[in-house]
């Protein structure tokens, strides 16, 4: 089992945006000698949920940082961004990180960064797809000239190449069946909020998609997505979460939520259930359903173990930095995950 971190960068009204950069590198440095694999930033814009617009900044700044934690990217919003600028800059990372990228990739789900942007939602999934080919053929190390709906690319070729080859891991932010099945058909791992029921629910959808397709099978899979906190007791846990988990949903609420009257596009018809179920989650629910390992270390290892068990997945990611937990109390949490629950799922021998 594989563990890595999550960094959305809350920054409630309050909070000092210069600490929270501060805080976020010395957790990750920390990450980096505790023995956690990957670390994910977000991409969002023009709220306080994800003060992270350029999640490549963030990368590029903890590559010179780091030596071996793997530097993933959860997600880069396709339609927000040009894709030969965008295959340029991750390849670039690609080589800064000296091949450590994990390139993760969205469509985007908030309607007023999509407006700010001079954009429509409706047109998202089509510029992703387009984005995407345009990004692959770049990556290819050769000329090439696309003719699209949204992109006229003349020939060209793209410097510099990835490290990593033919280009750097793809994953994709999945939540609807739809986007679950076409990560299967493509063979791209998903990373997803669901709860265990429902990841269940459309993993078979990803498996036979991921299996017609002749997908190598120890590639590809769901990598959930967790809240995550270590304390010395279950009670312990609750205190310093509880408030901080419930202000989590409110600033993705704030943020993501469509203006009363606003439509959401036939491609969107999942988020306005999910906006409702996350609109009632609280901390007993959370440990009920699974939806976050909070507790003391046996707690939380019964939790990964229940995840591991029911998903078949190799890897989680732990978001342990939300809403207004302090400094001191998260690193605290990654020592106890570090030391008291990670051992428990390595392999003989490693």
């Amino acid at each position: 089992m594989k563990f890595g971190l999550f960094y959305i960068m809350n920054c409630p009204a309050g909070m000092s945006q210069t600490e929270l950069y501060r805080n976020t590198i010395e957790q990750i440095e920390y990450a980096e000698e505790l023995g956690f694999d990957n670390i994910w930033f977000a991409e969002h814009h023009f709220s306080d949920y994800c003060v992270s617009p350029s999640p490549h900044l963030l990368v590029s700044h903890v590559a010179a940082r780091t030596r071996r934690i793997r530097i993933g990217i959860a997600v880069t919003v396709l339609p927000f961004h040009h894709p030969v600028r965008l295959a340029e800059e991750a390849a670039m990372l690609d080589v800064l990180t000296q091949g450590r990228l994990n390139f993760g990739i969205g469509r985007g789900v908030q309607d007023h960064e999509f407006a700010k942007w001079g954009l429509t939602m409706a047109e998202s999934r089509e510029r992703f797809l387009e984005e995407l080919d345009i990004l692959l053929k770049a990556w290819s190390g050769q000329e090439f000239s696309y003719e699209g709906r949204y992109y006229r690319i003349p020939p060209l070729r793209v410097f510099p190449q990835p490290v990593q080859q033919p280009h750097p891991p793809i994953f994709v932010a999945g939540l609807s069946p739809q986007t679950v099945e076409w990560c299967g058909r493509r063979g791209y791992p998903f990373l997803s909020l669901l709860s265990i029921g429902q990841i269940k629910e459309v993993l078979p959808l990803y498996r036979e998609a991921f299996i017609q397709a002749g997908h190598d099978p120890a590639r590809g899979g769901v990598i959930p997505v967790r809240h995550a906190y270590v304390a010395e007791s279950d009670a312990e846990a609750r205190r310093d979460v509880e408030d901080n988990y419930k202000e989590f949903w409110q600033l993705l609420l704030h943020a993501a939520v469509p203006a009363e009257g606003t439509m959401l596009p036939e491609s969107y018809k999942f988020y306005n259930t999910f906006y409702e179920r996350v609109a009632n989650l609280n901390y007993d629910i959370a440990v009920k359903g699974q939806l976050g390992f909070f507790g003391s270390p046996e707690t939380v290892r019964e939790s990964i173990k229940f995840h591991q068990q029911e998903l078949g997945c190799d890897t989680v990611i732990c978001l342990m930095e939300f809403a207004r937990l302090k400094h001191e109390q998260i690193m605290r949490s990654m020592r106890l995950l570090a030391a008291e629950v990670m051992p428990h799922f390595q392999r003989p021998g490693l």
